[in-house]
């Protein structure tokens, strides 16, 4: 398994996604070499995983290094062990473990996370331009070619892969992203946050997740204000880590808007302990701009899994999983005043909160990490029978 861009363990969910494909895999009976990033210190055999560490220092331009990492990593293992499957976590310009493996005539498989293309024409000004977005189609183009098989994490991203970087429709799967059943529940041993920002009898609305631009955190804020003219009962908890300049700017926001006693930033906190945070919490929010980059939220999985109300933008791939008014709420995307009306009507309203809680709890079990793993196993048995 080749997923140097994401450092394992990490509270981000990319990292989170990965470790749990690799431990479900080993439940499964199946061996994993895991070539991430990875702290010094940590065991390199761990859970029945092997651990391969690429450069893993947070220096800029740090793709570059561990990408050349990786090829020399992965030329290495395939000299040294017979693997059935490579299975790579791509990424723009990435590609090591396919590229590699095809020339050792090694079944592949390709996996997709998110619409790489415009993510990254968000977080950088090159990334924009033309040429860079024609650079990266041409990439996206010859690594699906390379691959034997394919997996993105929702129809709407795989609707993206066929449409716009011309895959065959025949070569990719989807494996939704999923929950840690066990770890994620109602009757979890709450974290006690309620006391720590002096809720009393509030209300409290809560994110979870990076504070990227992406995640439309500014949205939830711009909405939140709106809901507290008509509930002034109300916080927010957001709950993730963030760059600095980004943390600055959603301070900054903060007291633009006059919300600052009402909003609290908890910062990134260890997986393990969201869901004793999210059972403490009335409604989980998880708001989108306008462009769908086909992800299949953790978050939304999380929260459902702890039974809460939830509330997304109405975007392709959120529509794969909630449906509106059965498991959780649909709000226009981009537009703060339906975020705001959403959360207001959940908290006002106790038989759809109940409804809703009810409807997220069963929903939950269709996307623990074992069904989503178990459909990635079936995936290799058909690249090995290819």
């Amino acid at each position: 398994m080749v997923a140097p861009s994401v450092k394992i363990p990490e509270p981000l969910a990319q990292s989170v996604h990965q470790h749990e494909f690799a431990k479900n895999l080993v439940d499964l009976g199946i061996e994993v070499h895991l070539i991430c990033r990875r702290d010094e210190n940590r065991p390199s055999h761990e859970a029945g995983i092997t651990y391969h560490r690429v450069f893993s220092k947070d220096v800029p331009l740090n793709r570059l290094f561990f990408t050349r990492d990786t090829k020399s990593k992965v030329r290495s293992l395939l000299r040294e062990h017979e693997f059935d499957i490579v299975h790579d976590r791509g990424y723009l310009f990435g590609g090591s473990g396919i590229a590699i493996a095809r020339k050792a005539g090694i079944p592949t498989i390709l996996q997709i996370d998110d619409d790489w293309i415009r993510t990254e024409a968000l977080t950088s000004r090159i990334a924009a331009t033309r040429l860079y977005r024609q650079m990266a189609l041409w990439w996206c183009q010859r690594t699906l070619r390379r691959a034997d098989h394919a997996f993105s994490v929702s129809e709407s991203l795989r609707r993206v892969t066929i449409d716009e970087w011309g895959a065959d429709a025949d070569k990719v799967s989807i494996i939704p992203n999923g929950v840690d059943l066990d770890l994620f529940n109602p009757g979890v041993e709450p974290f006690g946050v309620r006391d720590r920002l002096n809720a009393g009898g509030d209300s409290i609305v809560c994110f979870v997740g990076a504070l990227g631009p992406w995640h439309g955190v500014d949205q939830l804020l711009q909405a939140f204000p709106i809901a507290l003219r008509k509930n002034a009962n109300m916080r927010l908890l957001l709950v993730g880590g963030a760059k600095e300049y980004e943390i600055g700017h959603l301070i900054a926001q903060t007291k633009s808007l006059g919300i600052v006693d009402r909003v609290s930033f908890l910062g990134s906190v260890e997986h393990e302990e969201i869901p004793r945070i999210l059972v403490e919490s009335d409604v989980a929010v998880a708001p989108y701009p306008h462009a769908d980059f086909g992800f299949s939220p953790l978050k939304i999985f999380e929260y459902l899994a702890c039974g809460l109300p939830v509330i997304t933008s109405d975007v392709p791939s959120t529509r794969e999983i909630i449906r509106h008014g059965e498991n959780g709420l649909l709000a226009k995307a981009g537009d703060p005043n339906e975020l705001a009306k959403a959360i207001l009507s959940v908290l006002g309203d106790p038989d759809l909160a109940a409804r809703l809680k009810e409807g997220a709890l069963e929903s939950a079990q269709d996307f623990s990490w074992r069904k989503s793993t178990e459909r990635l196993a079936k995936l290799y048995r058909k690249a090995l029978r290819g």
